[in-house]
């Protein structure tokens, strides 16, 4: 007779006979009464048949009768576990937790059973019991500290950030000498806007090992979210540029530990709130992609062999990559480019480097001649967009996401080009192009760019017609009175800079019934204290009280955001960094926008979109200006309506613009074909 093993006891169950099993079993017994290992293997399949009590009957006796209970014990214990895993690779989850519980209760003071139970409940998604169990080992003072590492990260999903930052406070006290807490928990102060604290655990980690250039970087990178004062932001600046700047000085990529090390800082995160202190950062972007551009070559020494198809009779082949084919801001403009470029001339392959499905992504794959999903492996992608023989890649928003950074520092294409997803230049000699938008650049603009600037008509979209509700959606709904004058402004708080604060209560002093509408930022409880806090600063400077003023509302679904914007009045555009999506929500809702056009284009997006439609009637210049005109739309009720008559007639000319899919088409043409 065969003896029976783990994936016996397995295909048995798969079968539906596991009653056989025990026939089996009890047969081997008989036949070999002295090898424990039958009574282990009956046990087990009485458990499958849940009959827990015949089980633990049979371990009960087998471990009465033993000579040295605990090495039987011992090997009982080893053999649930190799069945218990053996369970999960085929995927009987609940099976194998049945037999993690038994464990349990053979060996309750062993910990480590306790973390097989959890890591299958994670694997599972049963999250209250998995809740349970990272409270036990951590009060049972389990002694691995990445158990405090998972639970918060457990309890990030479900952004508990309160109960997050004890948790990892609790381990840093508990594990001192453990740098990975003291990053887990600078991540967490830093993803939060809380810069200050984030700072002082920095320091007390970056002690245990100053040369570690995870930490190194991530501690470069802390930047608040939304800045108290003008001061504040001179002062992150600099201290991000030095920090940058001897990070580069000191770069060691000898060893495959170096490169290893320095690929996965550079993949933590990016420098994204950097771009909305309103400065020229052409310079610390192109320091931020030299560092970039360093680290992976190191890593990635032969990825730029790649070929391309040159016959000029087939079509041009362009790869479009992001982060962000779904309902996001990112890239969710791009499906417009890729319903309306000519497939006779085009062929259109979409690289996606997430995970997260929607409606819009559904559009993407149908709409794309080929739709890859390339978020698991970097050398994989790599190994894709080689394959596939690309003409030219066009990245939607480079900067947003680290692994878009990663991959536009290695040469994988001879053209490759970034456009606006993410309005700010990647900084990386990789990229040979900026894909731009004529109305929203100026006669300067080429200088604030390491890529050549492109420029395509008017706003450089094709856009569909927004949707909006259907269903009217009225003030009361928003907890608004019909008297006030409603003043949206709808932006992301890290948009507002401390030094246009003011703005809002000089408007008050002339406008007694206004209402100032903001969003709450969402997930940092943080960002919109300091913003409340900023506000009733600047309004009590005024002798005003802001909360006669102004409304933060907390995040809204799309339909509810649409729906606001129905009943605004006026829309107030944010300075610096310019409302681009909700500043064409704002015109198809017929609301008169108030701009303010700066020197970059991430700030003149309204400009762009007013210019299009022959809107400029409300085009300021200066602050002055700015406050004067959002006064005069509050007051003169007739101007106001002929601006709303008037933005309800040329709305139309925002939408279906073919100009800049043929200058898209003439650019792709141009470089690919004509190698101009």
């Amino acid at each position: 007779m065969n003896k029976i093993n783990y994936a016996d006891v397995v295909k048995f169950y798969r079968k539906g006979e596991v009653n056989k099993l025990i026939s089996i079993c009890e047969k081997s017994i008989s036949s070999f009464p002295n090898d424990i290992n039958n009574y282990w293997y009956l046990s087990s399949a009485y458990l499958l048949n849940n009959q827990i009590d015949m089980a633990q009957s049979i371990w009960m006796s087998v471990l009465w009768e033993s000579d040295d209970i605990d090495k039987t014990t011992q090997e009982l214990v080893d053999f649930i576990h190799k069945l218990a895993r053996e369970l999960v690779i085929s995927n009987y989850y609940q099976e194998a937790k049945l037999f993690y519980e038994q464990l349990i209760t053979l060996d309750e003071d062993n910990l480590l059973n306790y973390k097989c139970l959890l890591d299958l409940n994670l694997q599972i998604n049963s999250q209250e019991e998995a809740e349970i169990i990272f409270k036990h080992l951590i009060n049972s003072n389990y002694s691995d500290h990445a158990i405090y590492l998972e639970y918060a990260q457990f309890l990030a999903k479900q952004y508990r950030h309160e109960e997050l930052f004890l948790i990892l406070k609790q381990g840093v006290e508990k594990f001192p000498f453990e740098q990975n807490l003291y990053l887990a928990m600078v991540q967490f102060l830093k993803n939060n806007g809380r810069a200050k604290e984030a700072i002082a655990f920095a320091e007390q980690g970056l002690k245990l090992n100053p040369d570690n250039i995870i930490f190194q970087l991530e501690n470069a990178k802390i930047l608040p979210i939304i800045y108290e004062s003008e001061e504040e932001i001179e002062f992150y600046r600099k201290r991000f540029t030095e920090h940058l700047d001897n990070i580069f000085q000191n770069l060691c990529l000898k060893n495959e530990m170096e490169k290893k090390n320095a690929l996965t800082a550079i993949s933590l995160s990016t420098n994204f709130y950097l771009q909305y202190q309103g400065k020229n950062d052409l310079k610390i972007q192109k320091k931020y992609g030299d560092l970039v551009e360093k680290i992976t070559k190191a890593n990635y020494p032969t990825t730029s062999k790649y070929t391309v198809n040159n016959d000029n009779k087939r079509r041009i082949k362009i790869g479009i990559i992001s982060c962000h084919f779904r309902n996001h801001n990112g890239a969710n403009w791009a499906l417009g480019w890729i319903k309306s470029l000519d497939k006779n001339k085009f062929i259109i392959n979409c690289y996606y480097l997430e995970v997260t499905e929607d409606y819009i992504t559904k559009e993407f794959i149908k709409y794309s001649d080929n739709f890859y999903f390339c978020s698991s492996d970097l050398n994989t992608t790599i190994e894709t967009i080689n394959k596939d023989q690309l003409n030219v890649v066009i990245y939607t928003d480079i900067g947003m996401k680290p692994i878009t950074n990663i991959l536009a520092s290695i040469r994988l294409v001879s053209i490759q080009c970034v456009t606006f997803g993410h309005p700010i230049t990647s900084g990386l000699s990789t990229i040979d192009y900026y894909i731009s938008r004529e109305l929203m650049e100026t006669e300067n603009s080429k200088n604030y760019y390491t890529e050549k600037l492109i420029l395509l008509p008017n706003n450089g979209f094709y856009l569909e017609d927004i949707n909006l509700p259907k269903k009217i959606t009225n003030r009361e709904a928003f907890g608004f009175d019909h008297n006030s004058i409603l003043y949206l402004s709808t932006q992301s708080l890290f948009k507002y800079l401390p030094q246009f604060d003011y703005i809002y209560p000089e408007i008050a002093t002339q406008i007694p019934l206004a209402k100032f509408i903001f969003i709450e930022f969402p997930i940092s409880k943080y960002v919109n204290h300091i913003f409340r806090k900023r506000l009733k600063k600047a309004f009590v400077k005024y002798h005003l009280n802001y909360h006669d003023y102004c409304i933060i509302l907390p995040r809204l679904n799309e339909e509810k955001f649409m729906s606001l914007h129905m009943v605004g009045d006026i829309f107030l555009d944010t300075f610096t960094w310019s409302a681009d999506n909700t500043c064409r929500l704002a015109v198809s809702c017929d609301l008169p926008i108030v701009t303010c056009p700066g020197e970059f284009m991430r700030s003149r997006h309204s400009y762009g979109i007013l210019k299009m439609i022959d809107m400029e009637e409300t085009i300021t210049y200066s602050e002055k200006e700015y406050i004067e005109m959002a006064i005069k739309l509050g007051n003169n009720l007739q101007w106001r309506q002929n601006i709303i008559d008037k933005m309800k007639k040329n709305k139309h000319k925002l939408f279906y613009d073919l100009d800049c899919i043929q200058g898209l088409e003439k650019f792709l043409t141009n470089v690919v074909v004509n190698k101009i």
